[in-house]
């Protein structure tokens, strides 16, 4: 099926047609999946978790420590080209059965204790989401012009399941998100209730139209 479709040209070189491709260490499907991708990164994680396994064994280290290094060196892996994954309930369970299989053999819990946001001791998911937020917001800061924050005002206008707008705050307009992004001091603070799953209270202003942020990550 894939040879009888239109194929790209660069000059006179013809591309071969593929359902998925790598490009800059990621995989992308034409089915517009980000799961290829996780599914690569997961496999690639796992792979460093098992060679530092005496590190995870080692009970000299403060749980703490070992906490430190597995984010460092594994969660680093896992989670590269995240801020393009549409982050939905199947990408969601993948991640967070990844990270707490892992975690439970660092800290004696069981993979199920893990997984539940409750009782985890770090929690993948909502650590990417955060990072996320806070990067939209210096994507939301910079210049009109810039190529970046045209490609999100696309999402924004033609929004997906997931996408990097998903804990961005509800707003009627392109223009009042961009506004609320320009309080960074606000922005903080959802960056925070995403990353810790709380509720936080902020101050009123003239186009920030919520005053209670909650949220819940399932």
């Amino acid at each position: 099926m894939q040879k009888e479709k239109p194929k790209v040209k660069w000059g006179e070189i013809e591309a071969e047609n593929a359902w998925c491709s790598k490009y800059l260490v990621s995989i992308f499907e034409a089915g517009v999946s980000h799961l290829p991708d996780v599914e690569r990164r997961i496999v690639m994680a796992k792979t460093r978790f098992g060679k530092m396994r005496h590190i995870w064994k080692n009970k000299a280290l403060h749980l703490r420590l070992r906490l430190r290094l597995y984010i460092a060196s594994v969660c680093s892996i896992l989670t590269y080209g995240s801020e393009a994954w549409n982050i939905n309930e199947v990408v969601r369970k993948k991640i967070n059965g990844a990270n707490s299989v892992m975690v439970s053999a660092i800290t004696g819990k069981t993979p199920r204790e893990e997984a539940v946001a409750t009782t985890c001791s770090f929690n993948l998911v909502r650590a990417i989401r955060a990072r996320r937020l806070q990067w939209l917001g210096h994507i939301l800061r910079l210049d009109e012009h810039r190529l970046l924050q045209r490609a999100v005002k696309c999402l924004y206008d033609c929004r997906s399941e997931g996408d990097i707008l998903m804990d961005a705050p509800h707003t009627d307009s392109w223009r009042e998100l961009k506004m609320w992004a320009a309080d960074r001091q606000k922005w903080r603070l959802r960056v925070q209730a995403v990353r810790c799953d709380q509720k936080v209270t902020i101050t009123s202003s003239v186009f920030v139209p919520e005053s209670v942020l909650s949220f819940t990550i399932s």
